[in-house]
């Protein structure tokens, strides 16, 4: 019984002992206020450093949201003048600050946040539209400043050196066309399909059925306009819709 109570009291009165468990003074005493100075200081430093990344990070994603990098693909011999041309461009066009090519180094830590961001931030349909939001939703003026007549926005496919820009761009929606060889009323589905030059260019010389879909607002509006003004409204739809949303079937993609 002397046990029991002797428990019950301490649970409700606490160690009388406790007071000695570090001495008022010495040693213990000494190494003790040192091991709590260290940790406060340890977390006012966590915080400030805390503090400073949320910053850097703010002020780089701030940055990123006002730059663009245009990438060039063309032979090793014509590299560096298409480069140099498209800068010269670039600094004569209205609401460009500055233009540069970027480094070897640059290009390659270019590639190692996007595979990082890729492994560790899934791609959700809400967060693919944010990000089309941000790019294609700047405006269709923006992009006529810069792009062909077609408003294409991939590479084009130059055969001849005499061609302009909007003749390699129809040169290479038919190279595609001669890839996929479509039949008399195939149904094709294209996903993202820009501001419709290629939707444009297979309605009016072939007899099928083409669903075109984007997530971008600026993009849907023209490309929608564009298929109407060219009549092909019986031929081409264009929707916004998230790829993994589709549940027709296609003899084509």
């Amino acid at each position: 019984m002397s046990a029991l109570f002797s428990a019950l009291a301490a649970l409700f009165v606490g160690d009388l002992q406790r007071d000695r468990v570090v001495p008022a003074s010495g040693y213990t005493s000494t190494l003790t206020s040192l091991t709590a100075a260290a940790m406060a200081f340890l977390v006012v430093f966590a915080l400030a450093l805390s503090s400073a990344s949320y910053r850097l990070a703010q002020n780089w994603s701030e940055a990123l949201e006002q730059s663009a990098t245009l990438r060039i693909s063309a032979p090793v011999e014509q590299l560096d003048a298409q480069v140099a041309r498209a800068i010269e461009i670039l600094e004569t066009t209205p609401g460009v600050a500055s233009a540069r090519a970027l480094s070897s180094e640059e290009q390659s830590d270019l590639l190692t946040p996007c595979f990082i961001k890729n492994k560790f931030v899934k791609n959700t349909k809400r967060r693919s539209k944010e990000n089309i939001a941000k790019h294609y939703d700047l405006g269709n003026d923006f992009f006529s400043l810069w792009l062909d007549k077609t408003l294409t926005y991939s590479s084009a496919i130059f055969d001849e050196e005499n061609k302009d820009l909007s003749e390699a761009q129809n040169n290479k929606y038919q190279k595609l066309i001669n890839l996929i060889q479509p039949s008399s009323g195939d149904k094709v589905l294209e996903i993202g399909c820009g501001w419709g030059g290629f939707a444009e260019y297979l309605g009016k010389n072939y007899d099928v059925k083409l669903d075109c879909i984007t997530i971008s607002k600026k993009q849907f509006e023209y490309a929608k306009e564009r298929i109407h003004n060219c009549g092909l409204n019986e031929k081409v739809n264009i929707e916004i819709k998230d790829y993994r949303d589709l549940k027709s079937k296609y003899n084509s993609i």
